[in-house]
């Protein structure tokens, strides 16, 4: 192809933002479309082009602006004290009865392993499938802690909701109703059951129960925290 037949090709002046643009200023067919005052044609076409380019690179570059805007806005605006997964409670917004109900969980050989693990205890009972069998048991037998943590506090709700008012995890008890293998699925919550209020503080006292699948209560005990008073 001649130079006359090749087209002026203009790199956009914001890089990939402009397609670009032949101008075939010394082709036939091009002059023969253009007005007596064909050049002047062409320079406003080159002049529109630059004008439209201009006018695409200002937008991107205002959408390039605007979020970093916007991020600097939020991280003034942002308190990381807010950040909290619910409202917060003191010892005088409780009512007895409340309860809250924790995740279910199976009692999967894993969690027998990492109890094992956790607590030092070794014993066969717990970790040896033919040991239980032999002695008329179905399957590893649960240790009675084991059955007592499916009851923690920090698997549900409470411990959240009381994270500016909790002053102290006084004590807990526990009572073991019936065995738990290994397979069964286990169903906890805590209810608030008393509530003795101090001068600045007060004590919350929880009832925990385990159940299984067969709807029966495994264990039973009570938890006491110390909670700050709103007033």
């Amino acid at each position: 192809m001649s130079r006359s037949a090749r087209g002026l090709w203009s790199d956009a002046i914001a890089g990939d933002l402009c397609t670009l643009i032949p101008v075939a200023e010394n082709s036939t067919a091009a002059w023969s479309s253009l007005s007596i005052h064909g050049q002047t044609a062409i320079n406003e076409m080159h002049a529109l082009r630059e004008m439209n380019c201009l006018r695409i690179l200002g937008h991107f570059q205002d959408n390039q602006r605007n979020p970093m805007q916007s991020a600097d806005t939020e991280a003034v605006a942002f308190d990381p004290a807010s950040h909290q997964m619910c409202p917060q409670r003191w010892f005088d917004d409780f009512v007895i009865g409340e309860r809250f109900v924790l995740p279910s969980r199976t009692m999967t050989e894993a969690l027998f392993a990492a109890f094992a693990l956790a607590s030092g205890d070794n014993h066969p009972i717990h970790y040896d499938v033919e040991f239980c069998r032999a002695r008329g048991m179905p399957h590893l037998l649960a240790h009675g802690f084991q059955v007592a943590i499916q009851t923690a506090a920090g698997a549900g709700q409470f411990p959240h909701v009381v994270s500016d008012s909790l002053k102290a995890f006084l004590d807990q008890s526990s009572r073991f109703l019936a065995p738990v293998y290994a397979g069964d699925t286990l169903y906890s919550a805590l209810e608030v059951a008393a509530l003795e209020p101090g001068r600045t503080t007060g004590v919350l006292t929880m009832k925990s129960t385990v159940h299984n699948q067969r709807r029966e209560l495994v264990m039973d005990g009570t938890q006491r925290y110390l909670l700050r008073k709103r007033t």
